[in-house]
């Protein structure tokens, strides 16, 4: 699995796609296996077919753990609110519907999750 995200353009985003994969190839047992992922996956902006291709990766990935009985989740977070890529495009991205996720908020909600 590791040798089918090695053509992703991207080395940060290569490097998200095969850590996983290495992960998953380890076979350490774990309680919870969650992705983050982004709405890139299924909603990029034009010149972003690396990073959608990335995300889309981690979808798959999560999707064949848990058709093994494995724990996995792919979380396709939307930008962030003052922080990361999209931050610089959020009135944009606003008009097209798609809002900002407060960062902390994210954490939070995650962790009661997790927690169960």
């Amino acid at each position: 699995m590791i040798q089918v995200f090695k053509h992703l353009s991207s080395r940060a985003l290569r490097a998200q796609a095969t850590g996983a994969a290495a992960f998953h190839a380890a076979g350490v047992p774990v309680r919870d296996a969650v992705f983050f992922s982004s709405t890139a996956a299924v909603w990029s902006q034009s010149g972003a077919g690396h990073y959608a291709a990335a995300n889309c990766a981690l979808d798959a990935l999560a999707a064949r753990r848990q058709a093994a009985g494995l724990p996995g989740a792919a979380l396709q977070l939307g930008p962030f609110r003052d922080v990361g890529m999209a931050a610089l495009h959020a009135d944009a991205l606003a008009a097209l519907g798609l809002g900002s996720l407060w960062p902390r908020e994210v954490c939070l909600t995650l962790t009661l999750c997790v927690r169960g």
